[in-house]
């Protein structure tokens, strides 16, 4: 039985209204003096709510510079139009706060006031490109004076409008003694573009509703995040570290978060995406997706669902990921995840489709089942890695419940289902009510250790189909170490290899295994 008891729960967490289109005269009243005791006039002429000190660009009078400029917004580079679709021609630049670089952005002073102050902008004026002080520190002491949504309060006013924000390597935190609130959220009609920042901290409340500790995209909205850290952020909802119910991309470098030669250097661009200690008491630890979700050269790692255990288990799956909808994943690396329930790396809903490719799931554990990956859906694994994972009960490495799961040269090793009951069964492989294809692919050195565990190598209870791979050196309790038939449909082409397991290959199975000896 799915843990995801209650398939609308996701829904619930998704809707959110982007609040109407304001006109630039009605902002400079409302939009800078409806910041009350965050971004007032006051704000814009002092520190306010600044961290740690950085470069700034031009930190000139922001309050004066924005009143002057009232009606001026930042352009763009699509083909001549800014943002909001004008062709900038006629409009005069805003050189006192233009970026030194001579680009079309905006630099943002080493001061959380003036960040929220030219999102406020960015949001009234049809869009900007903003760049953050070098390596600064823009420290929330309090969340943005928006009405509060279903889902919860947020640190930096909602982006409603195509926004660009090079961070420049800045972080963007909530400081520790603030109340909580999630750092950022793209609302409907919004189109966040995040470069080369850490965002950090966040905090959501509010239940299933509040999704996303770090960053949230709502229904309708878009985001690019390149190059970014989201660390040691929390929700007491699905997301810890970032939900997504709109259409979004987290993008990152080569190797997995790291520079192609495997060493530490400070390259901006192609550091890698990195989504780590994060957590959520729903579904995912990391990363939430209910959306359109595409995630390259990424780490998830240290992330953790803790789940809700009454009667029945609620949520505490994926904690790496948790897809409930549409995700590609290439070239990522998820490792040292936790899931108090299903799915230690990865958790697939039912009626998901999970895309992964040259994907890495590693010293991941589950309390229950799947503790690499855990599928209800259409899982495809094309050149991955599944290995050194640990369930509590059963698929050390995967549990296949009712989904379809493919992997195509692929390895599937070193996987423990361990001691929490008798039921460790499918130390590598545990396919339930699905089906299992592997072709090209290596299922050995896996091992079910409980007192009455089967199946070392695959466990299967339903449809299996093995084509030119390989089952080997695996170990069970009991016999079979290699694959357990249990009353399943197997079919075995004369190419595969089923040998060295103990006690033994595949006696006893029902109906037998086809092509396997002892």
């Amino acid at each position: 039985m799915s843990n995801y008891l209650h398939p609308n729960m996701s829904e619930v967490a998704a809707g959110q209204a982007s609040p109407p289109k304001r006109r630039r005269a009605r902002w400079l009243v409302a939009g800078v003096a409806g910041l009350t005791g965050v971004v007032g006039l006051a704000a814009f002429t002092t520190n306010g709510v600044s961290g740690a000190t950085g470069k700034s660009g031009n930190p000139s009078n922001a309050g004066a510079q924005l009143l002057a400029d009232g009606n001026r917004g930042s352009g763009d580079d699509h083909g001549g139009q800014d943002p909001g679709g004008r062709d900038g021609k006629d409009h005069k630049k805003d050189n006192d706060h233009r970026d030194d670089r001579g680009d079309d952005f905006r630099s943002v002073p080493c001061n959380a006031d003036e960040l929220i102050a030219a999102i406020v902008r960015a949001n009234a004026d049809s869009g900007a490109k903003l760049r953050l002080a070098e390596k600064c520190t823009y420290t929330l002491n309090r969340s943005a004076p928006q009405p509060p949504g279903p889902s919860g309060a947020v640190g930096l006013p909602i982006i409603t409008q195509q926004v660009v924000i090079d961070a420049n390597g800045s972080t963007i935190v909530r400081a520790a003694n603030a109340t909580p609130f999630r750092i950022l959220e793209v609302g409907a009609g919004g189109d966040l573009t995040l470069r080369d920042a850490t965002i950090k901290g966040g905090q959501a409340e509010g239940g299933v509703g509040a999704g996303g500790g770090g960053i949230r995209i709502d229904v309708g909205g878009r985001a690019v995040i390149e190059n970014t850290h989201v660390v040691y952020n929390h929700t007491n909802g699905p997301g810890g570290g970032i939900a997504n119910f709109g259409v979004t991309k987290i993008l990152g470098g080569n190797d997995h978060g790291k520079d192609s030669d495997g060493k530490d250097k400070d390259k901006k661009k192609d550091s890698g995406s990195n989504i780590s200690n994060n957590s959520a008491v729903f579904d995912g630890g990391g990363i939430f997706n209910n959306g359109n979700l595409t995630v390259q050269n990424t780490r998830l790692s240290y992330n953790n669902t803790i789940g809700v255990f009454n009667i029945l288990p609620i949520g505490g799956a994926g904690g790496g990921l948790s897809n409930s909808s549409v995700a590609v994943l290439e070239n990522v690396h998820l490792d040292n995840n936790t899931a108090g329930f299903r799915g230690g790396g990865i958790r697939g809903g039912i009626n998901s489709t999970t895309e992964a490719r040259n994907v890495e799931v590693n010293d991941n554990r589950a309390g229950s089942e799947g503790g690499g990956i855990f599928s209800d859906g259409v899982f495809h694994l094309r050149h991955g890695k599944v290995h050194h994972n640990e369930a509590g009960q059963r698929g050390g490495g995967v549990y296949n419940q009712i989904g379809q799961f493919v992997a195509e040269d692929s390895w599937i090793s070193e996987n423990v289902a361990s001691t929490n009951s008798t039921i460790e069964h499918g130390g590598g492989v545990y396919n339930g009510s699905g089906t299992v294809v592997l072709r090209r692919t290596h299922v050995d050195r896996n091992r079910a250790i409980g007192s009455s565990s089967q199946g070392g190598g695959i466990y299967n209870n339903s449809t299996l189909t093995l084509t030119e791979s390989k089952v080997t050196d695996n170990i069970s309790t009991l016999a079979p170490g290699g694959i357990f038939n249990d009353g399943g449909q197997v079919t075995v082409d004369q190419k595969t290899v089923i040998s060295g397991n103990r006690p033994t290959n595949c006696t006893p199975s029902s109906p037998p295994v086809p092509n396997c000896f002892g």
